[in-house]
């Protein structure tokens, strides 16, 4: 039995190379398309371009003129720098204001802020 190596021959089949098509003949190919009556297929054959080559490329355009668009749209606005609004701090009341339910009544004591800590002990000792 006779072992062939097949990676040492030479291969026959050559490698298809990708083709180019300039710019310049896509946005004329587009164009063609574009006019009323126009059969894209017939306008491909023309230029010996596939059709669905021709469709991308349509599609292509139609994106890059939706993205110029909105380019446009965002150069109009215009940065503008806004201040916060000055938030009042609600000021330091003057007393402290402490109102006790009971089942006699109710209690309202106002009581100077600067003696806090006297009020919270009334107030604790009021409570027991």
């Amino acid at each position: 039995m006779k072992i062939v190596d097949t990676m040492s021959t030479p291969s026959t089949h050559t490698q298809r190379r990708r083709r180019f098509y300039s710019a310049e003949l896509k946005s004329l190919v587009v164009a063609q398309c574009r006019q009323s009556g126009a059969s894209i297929a017939g306008v491909a054959l023309s230029h010996q371009v596939n059709a669905n080559i021709v469709h991308r490329w349509i599609r292509e355009e139609q994106q890059r003129a939706e993205q110029a668009q909105v380019q446009g749209r965002l150069a109009a606005f215009v940065p503008l720098t806004i201040e916060a609004p000055a938030v009042n701090k609600p000021s330091e009341p003057d007393a402290i204001r402490v109102q006790v339910q009971r089942p006699t009544g109710m209690v309202t004591v106002n009581w100077p802020v600067q003696d806090g800590g006297a009020c919270a002990a009334w107030l604790r000792e009021w409570l027991k």
